[in-house]
C-alpha cells in the first residue's frame, strides 16, 4: 500500500496508514491483523488510529436488509497529547446495491493511550455484500465485508 503524500494529510496531526485483513464472510466479526506504517507531520502531538487487536463488530452479526444494525470499532490516540476535534466516516459500499455513508464528529479530546469505542447504526434497503470502509481523521482503510441478508421470508 502506498503512503499518502504529506501534502494530503492534515498538518496538525500525524496519520497512520493501515491495511486491515480478516473478513469473515458469514456475517462480520473479524480480528484486526494489520500492517501499518507511520507518517508523522512536524509538530503533531496527537494521532488517532484504529486500535491494535480490535474486533470489528456488526450487531447483529448477520444483519437483515431493511432492519437497523450497528457497526462498532475501537480507536486509540497513539500520540503524546490530547486530540483536537476530528471526524470519522464509515461507508458501506456495494457494486449492485449502492452505498451508505455516515459521519461521526468527535469533539471531546481523546487522551494519549485512551481507546474509545465508536459506533454508528445503518439500515440498508438491499440484501448484498457490502465493503466496509472507515476514515479516521482523513485517513481511510478497508475493514472487510459484511453480508446483509434478505430476511423477508
Amino acid at each position: 500500500m502506498a503512503l499518502p503524500s504529506p501534502a494530503t494529510l492534515r498538518p496538525a496531526a500525524a496519520a497512520r496508514v493501515n491495511e486491515v485483513c480478516g473478513a469473515n464472510r458469514t456475517g462480520w466479526v473479524a480480528s484486526a491483523a494489520y500492517r501499518s506504517q507511520e507518517v508523522t507531520m512536524p509538530g503533531a502531538d496527537w494521532q488517532i488510529t484504529l486500535a491494535d487487536q480490535t474486533s470489528y463488530v456488526t450487531d447483529p452479526t448477520n444483519p437483515c436488509a431493511g432492519q437497523p444494525f450497528t457497526v462498532s470499532w475501537m480507536e486509540i490516540n497513539v500520540g503524546s497529547g490530547p486530540s483536537e476535534a476530528y471526524r470519522d466516516t464509515f461507508e458501506l459500499n456495494s457494486f449492485s446495491a449502492g452505498w451508505s455513508s455516515q459521519d461521526l464528529d468527535v469533539t471531546d479530546p481523546v487522551q494519549p493511550g485512551d481507546t474509545p469505542w465508536r459506533s454508528l447504526t445503518f439500515t440498508l434497503a438491499a440484501a448484498d455484500t457490502y465493503n466496509m470502509n472507515l476514515t479516521i481523521d482523513g485517513v481511510g482503510m478497508y475493514l472487510g465485508d459484511v453480508i446483509v441478508n434478505d430476511c423477508s421470508s
